[in-house]
């Protein structure tokens, strides 16, 4: 039989609880609305927990919920624990609640019967799940990209003011573009998928199949370059990486691997994202998924605020499953990924995002949605167009070309 640790009840000013200096957890701003919209929703339901110490309460559980709370009163479960005793259940009361399986269906009937009012971000509120069961920048389709324009309005050196994201058409192999695009920041997570050294185009399985289709056949300006090692040279100060791989027949996993740890990562993981649909290739098997290599820099911490059961397999929707939507459109780019491909390491890690090849801006667009500043890098100037586009539908804002 577990024991009765708790004492009693109180309720006292949130100002007198001392927070623990053991406490890991860190808040985002978008976990604080969410705790917001839900205090302004239905008030406080649960109590903090705080130990009694010679100086007063210190909290065990509850950091953010005391602190938002400021002088006002907050109902505390008082626990009879010592400080061992307290480290443990900080260590152990988050990621056991993570732990917990998710009945899909029977959370969508629970949100489809709630009110519209109160306002509860819920596509914001179960990101800590990784279930994207809502958009939290309004109902537009993130992955419906715009098509580059035959005459780009950018040149090489433009350098494209987003909102707070930085966008330069230039190249993340050479310094200088990247100090100018970096203007002094230094983003603690770097996200890309980098050339594949193949110069892909997309347009030979239609050939192979005896057939035209609607299918993405925008080549890959720099796809070419397998060795991207100097962009990770020129920028090392990233403590997170994350990177998209092709394997055989496409590339070299093995290459790929030898540039991240060769440019002082420790490998953690080869993460796949597992497709919905086959891909058609060259070889006996058909493709099904993609790699994902996750690295930290060694000797740097993770900056994990992701949740205690995620897993290193990503089922996410291919982005044109049926080869039938607009965001098919043979001039999109030929290795567009979906949005929450980006968006899921951006969950996981906190700081600043940069993307030393950008693409179509899809890393962008997931750094907008989670309210997280993005720098990136794209060389074709059609592209960088196709970036500023997105992020301008997404908003509904204007982008400024920074005076030169």
């Amino acid at each position: 039989m577990a024991r009765d640790r708790i004492v009693e009840l109180r309720r006292v000013p949130a100002s007198q609880l001392a927070p623990s200096p053991a406490n890991w957890r860190l808040h985002p701003d978008s976990q604080r609305t969410a705790l917001a919209e839900v205090l302004d929703a239905v008030g406080l339901v649960d109590a903090v927990i705080a130990r009694q110490t010679g100086e007063g309460l210190e909290l065990i559980d509850g950091h953010l919920r005391a602190d938002m709370a400021g002088d006002e009163v907050v109902p505390v479960l008082v626990v009879d624990l010592d400080e061992a005793e307290a480290a443990h259940v900080l260590a152990t009361l988050d990621p056991l609640a993570a732990m917990a399986d998710v009945d899909g269906a029977a959370l969508g009937e629970l949100l489809a019967g709630l009110e519209t009012e109160p306002a509860i971000d819920y596509g914001r509120l179960y990101q800590v799940l990784d279930m994207p069961l809502g958009r939290s920048r309004g109902d537009v389709a993130d992955d419906t990209p715009v098509e580059p324009a035959p005459d780009p309005v950018s040149v090489r050196g433009d350098v494209w003011l987003l909102g707070e994201h930085r966008l330069m058409c230039g190249d993340s192999f050479e310094s200088a573009d990247v100090e100018r695009l970096l203007a002094g920041a230094e983003p603690e997570l770097l996200v890309t998928d980098p050339p594949y050294g193949v110069d892909y185009d997309p347009a030979w399985r239609d050939e192979a199949l005896g057939h035209a289709s609607n299918r993405r056949r925008g080549t890959v300006t720099g796809d070419d370059t397998a060795d991207w090692r100097a962009a990770l040279a020129v920028y090392g100060a990233a403590q997170v990486l994350y990177a998209f791989t092709a394997g055989p027949p496409l590339g070299d996993l093995a290459l790929s691997c030898e540039i991240v740890t060769s440019s002082g990562y420790e490998l953690r993981h080869v993460i796949v994202w597992r497709k919905p649909q086959l891909v058609p290739t060259r070889g006996h098997y058909n493709s099904q998924h993609e790699k994902i290599l996750y690295a930290v820099r060694r000797g740097a911490t993770a900056n994990w605020v992701g949740p205690g059961n995620a897993v290193d397999v990503w089922d996410i929707d291919h982005i044109h499953p049926h080869n039938t939507k607009p965001e098919d459109d043979p001039t999109a780019h030929g290795t567009q990924k979906p949005v929450e491909c980006m968006e899921r390491p951006i969950r996981h890690h906190t700081g600043d995002v940069y993307d030393p090849f950008v693409g179509s801006g899809t890393t962008i667009v997931a750094a907008e949605r989670q309210e997280r500043r993005c720098f990136a890098m794209e060389i074709d100037p059609g592209y960088v167009d196709t970036a500023v586009a997105r992020w301008e539908t997404l908003t509904g804002q204007k982008a400024q070309r920074e005076p030169t």
